[in-house]
């Protein structure tokens, strides 16, 4: 689902937490800026108040001058909306006095990572949170990952890649060509018609009797409108530990309708 649905999310997530002014801490790209903006929406349509919206360049060697905004402003929750540079900004507002143990933490989902911990103090990432689409994922999806890589440690957005990978299988099987506008057309028809279906060989055997299929993956349902936008998305709410790691069947998942128009 589109980042609308992540943030509303995550905006009431804080509310439910009691928070009641939050700093928003984003990267200056396209994921960064627009996911803010919505969460900045959001928290305030809540009737929170946004204490700072705070940009920073993720590829700058310090983030002090951010990180010391942040702890000017205040706020009573943070929530970081970044990627590979969280663990830098993290062990900043570590210094600064800001950190989790201080300022709650709340991460959008390129943060989530089970090394997000390594090189910060012990214990520094327990209770901090986090959200990430997708539903509660089969516990034999995970098996099979593990049992393909052991040494995996995060399982991220796997079983996303897995569904657009049998999606697009499907709907070429459907359309009966490996063109991608042939494939386009076909990708609503495999998500969202009237027969549901999991896994390849089964929903290989409707298709090719003919039926509408609507696969369930290892993601979740994934209903798609005919301008290729899901309907309807969920998204997980994950929480970190005192190892520095958060499970992968997350502490709670929240489905919603999504616009047509994304």
């Amino acid at each position: 689902p589109p980042d609308t649905l992540q943030a509303k999310v995550l905006a009431d997530l804080l509310k439910e937490s009691g928070h009641t002014s939050v700093a928003v801490l984003h990267a200056r790209d396209v994921y960064g800026a627009g996911l803010a903006a919505d969460l900045v929406a959001d928290i305030a349509a809540s009737g929170s108040t946004v204490a700072a919206s705070i940009e920073y360049d993720g590829q700058a060697p310090d983030f002090s001058a951010e990180v010391a905004q942040v702890a000017a402003a205040a706020p009573d929750a943070l929530v970081l909306v970044g990627g590979g540079e969280a663990r830098a900004i993290i062990a900043q507002l570590i210094t600064a006095g800001v950190g989790p143990a201080t300022l709650p933490l709340y991460l959008t989902d390129l943060d989530l990572s089970n090394v997000l911990a390594q090189g910060l103090p012990p214990a520094a990432m327990n209770g901090v949170e986090g959200v990430r689409a997708g539903a509660a994922t089969n516990p034999a999806f995970l098996a099979a990952l593990t049992a393909q890589s052991p040494d995996l440690t995060d399982f991220g957005y796997a079983a996303q890649a897995y569904d657009a990978v049998m999606m697009i299988a499907l709907a070429a099987d459907a359309a009966g060509s490996t063109t991608g506008k042939a494939i386009a057309t076909q990708l609503s028809q495999v998500g969202s018609g009237p027969t549901p279906c999991t896994g390849y060989p089964a929903c290989l055997a409707l298709v090719t009797a003919g039926r509408t299929i609507a696969y369930q993956g290892a993601s979740g349902p994934l209903p798609i409108a005919a301008n290729g936008s899901p309907t309807r998305g969920t998204i997980g709410i994950f929480r970190f530990g005192t190892a520095g790691t958060y499970p992968s069947t997350g502490i709670d998942f929240v489905t919603g309708t999504v616009s047509a128009a994304g």
